[in-house]
C-alpha cells in the first residue's frame, strides 16, 4: 500500500522567518503598540495568527484588523521565503514512493501561490490551511480533511512531518504516524514528548519513512 506523507510548511519545508517576524513587528508599528521581540515571535511560529496576536496582548475585538494588516505586511515580505535546506530533496524523494500533501496553519489561499513560486506546488495532491477548517492543529480535523483527498487510506501508512508539537499532536489525534524535525522552531526535548521519531530535517525523516 502506498504511503501518504503530509508536510507542515514553516520550519519543515520552507524558511520564512523573515516575513513572519518582520511582518508581525510591522503590524505593531502600524498600530503604534508595543512591538514583540524576535524571540517572542519565533517562539510562537506555527500557531494560528489570531492566537499569536492574542499572546502579544491584542484585544479580542482588535484581532481581525491586526490579522488583516499582518496579511498585507507578510505579502510585502513573502519574496524572502525560500525552500528550507534539504526541503527540495525531501519533496523529490518522497514523491517517488508516496502521495504528498500539506497541512499548515497558514491559509491555503496564501500557501498555494507561495509553493508555486518555489516550484513545488505540483508535487502535492492537497493543501489544507487555516481557511479550510474550523479547528486548527493540534486538532485532528486538518489531517483528516487532507486524508479525504486520497483513496484507500490506511492510517498505519500515513505520516505527518512537522517541526512543532502542534504537528505531532495533530498526527496523534488523527491516529497517524508522526516525525518531528529540528530544522524549525521547537527543540528536541519538546518534540520528544510527542513523537519517538525525531530527525535533523525533513529529508532524513522521509528516508526513514521509506524504510519503515
Amino acid at each position: 500500500m502506498q504511503k501518504i506523507i503530509l508536510f507542515d510548511l514553516d520550519g519543515t519545508l520552507i524558511e520564512g522567518t523573515i516575513p513572519i517576524v518582520e511582518g508581525f513587528k510591522n503590524v505593531f508599528k502600524h498600530f503604534d503598540t508595543n512591538i514583540p521581540t524576535d524571540k517572542e515571535i519565533k517562539d510562537l511560529i506555527g500557531h494560528p495568527v489570531p492566537i499569536m496576536m492574542s499572546a502579544f496582548g491584542v484585544a479580542k475585538n482588535d484581532i481581525t484588523k491586526y490579522r488583516e494588516q499582518y496579511t498585507i505586511e507578510y505579502r510585502k515580505l513573502a519574496h524572502h521565503t525560500t525552500l528550507i535546506e534539504f526541503g527540495a530533496e525531501a519533496i523529490n524523494f518522497a514523491s517517488k514512493f508516496a502521495r504528498l500533501g500539506v497541512v499548515t496553519t497558514k491559509t491555503s489561499a496564501g500557501s498555494k501561490p507561495l509553493l508555486k513560486k518555489l516550484g513545488v506546488v505540483d508535487f502535492f495532491d492537497v493543501i489544507i490551511g487555516a481557511d479550510d477548517v474550523d479547528n486548527l492543529k493540534p486538532h485532528k480535523e486538518p489531517i483528516e480533511k487532507a486524508l479525504k483527498h486520497f483513496d484507500n487510506v490506511e492510517l498505519q501508512n500515513c505520516w505527518m512531518i512537522g517541526d512543532t508539537s502542534l504537528d505531532l499532536q495533530s498526527a496523534k489525534n488523527a491516529g497517524i504516524n508522526s516525525a518531528g524535525v529540528l530544522s524549525g522552531y521547537a527543540n528536541k526535548a519538546i518534540l520528544k514528548k510527542h513523537s519517538s521519531n525525531i530527525f535533523l530535517n525533513s529529508y532524513d525523516a522521509v528516508k526513514y519513512i521509506k524504510e519503515s
